[in-house]
């Protein structure tokens, strides 16, 4: 079974936070390292690593099944694509970055709020207030 990988996205590890897990008071869930996006989607990305095995039947024609728990609720949009974890080129980590409204560089700012794009609510706001890993 693939599993939950860190850093989800090589050099923005800094904007991670996990959800669920032993930190949590869950310890039937393996923590899940993502990023979340800071705008009203509040979209969550996270990369999953397959074992040999798993490598090898996906390149022999094997497909790749999601399931994820509702809990009730309606079940919400979802997204899976393939990219190389290193991205020697930057082009993963700038485009998610952007999109998430991320430094992508430690020297870099965000875009602020108000601009065209960005929503005016904080991370913090998004996620409550709650400390990194108590989402």
């Amino acid at each position: 079974m693939p599993e939950p990988k860190s850093p989800v996205v090589v050099g923005l590890e800094q904007h991670e936070t996990t959800f669920g897990g032993r930190a949590a008071g869950q310890p039937q869930y393996v923590g899940l390292p993502a990023l979340v996006s800071r705008d009203p989607e509040r979209r969550v990305l996270s990369r999953w690593e397959f074992t040999p095995e798993e490598r090898e039947m996906i390149a022999a024609g094997a497909d790749v099944y999601i399931s994820l728990m509702t809990f009730g609720s309606p079940y919400q949009p979802t997204s899976v694509f393939v990219a190389n974890k290193g991205d020697r080129y930057g082009g993963l980590k700038s485009s998610i970055a952007r999109g998430y409204n991320l430094p992508a560089d430690a020297g870099e700012s965000p875009r602020e709020p108000g601009e065209a794009g960005v929503a005016k609510t904080s991370l913090a706001e998004l996620l409550g207030d709650k400390p990194q890993g108590t989402v």
